[in-house]
């Protein structure tokens, strides 16, 4: 099996603080890991060590190459991170350029930088966006542009950080629909326990730095006890299933169909 991400003994560290860890995780090329837990839990921690931004101990191979300073730029080149706050990732003056960045900066020939950002551009259909300014778009689209600016990397890992927070229920469904056609294996750190259920694959279950458990999304999202030990709710489809209280309106999250 190619290994997309593997951890073993890992410890992830902000300074000297360890916020994360021990861990030991396995994902397959192509396949699918949602990272769930209250905030401060570690979820960000484990995608910023990833890349290398943050520092660990242990075991670390990311996109098939094991984490070091010698193989940083490899490992980065082969994945692809969503951060959290779209204005962090966005500076190009249209989102053609946006989208454009990543493969002219590889040098890859005109037609392939051209064919990439096309692909890009329908996946997270942004096509009557193209010339638009991305400083100048809703929350949700420049979510989706940043989205769209990682895709056309082609990225062997894909590392998402909130990918559906602050999106309407239609920009949520383009994005998880995208987001399920790659073929890229995907880690999403999140708190829309409904997108994971969606994506399928497994879970990672994380509360105050230490691993609850890991297992498949359909098995553990359904445990509400294992959730409600992790400062976590049911997702809102089982709760509205169950018979529970309806969320305020303003609070519902869209399901893709």
């Amino acid at each position: 099996m190619s290994l997309a991400l593997k951890a073993s003994a890992l410890r992830v560290w902000r300074g000297s603080a360890q916020v994360l860890g021990p861990l030991e995780l396995t994902l397959g090329a192509g396949r699918r890991l949602g990272v769930v837990g209250a905030n401060g839990a570690g979820k960000t921690s484990l995608l910023l060590a990833c890349v290398g931004a943050l520092g660990f101990t242990g075991e670390l191979v990311v996109a098939g190459h094991p984490l070091t300073r010698a193989t940083l730029e490899a490992a980065r080149a082969a994945t692809g991170l969503l951060f959290a706050e779209p204005s962090d990732q966005l500076f190009c003056e249209t989102v053609g350029a946006e989208l454009a960045f990543a493969p002219q900066r590889r040098g890859l020939p005109p037609s392939e930088v051209a064919a990439r950002v096309a692909h890009a551009l329908s996946a997270m259909a942004l096509e009557g966006l193209r010339e638009r300014c991305p400083r100048e778009l809703s929350l949700g689209e420049q979510r989706r542009v940043a989205l769209a600016s990682v895709l056309t990397a082609h990225p062997r890992l894909l590392l998402l950080d909130e990918p559906t927070s602050s999106l309407d229920p239609r920009a949520r469904r383009q994005v998880l629909e995208g987001v399920a056609g790659l073929e890229a294996a995907v880690v999403v750190a999140t708190h829309d326990l409904d997108a994971l259920l969606d994506l399928g694959g497994d879970v990672l279950l994380l509360r105050d730095g230490q691993p609850v458990a890991l297992g498949p999304a359909e098995r553990l999202l359904r445990d509400e006890a294992l959730l409600d030990a992790a400062g976590l709710m049911l997702p809102l489809s089982l709760q509205r299933r169950a018979g529970g209280p309806e969320p305020p309106a303003g609070r519902r999250q869209g399901r893709t169909q």
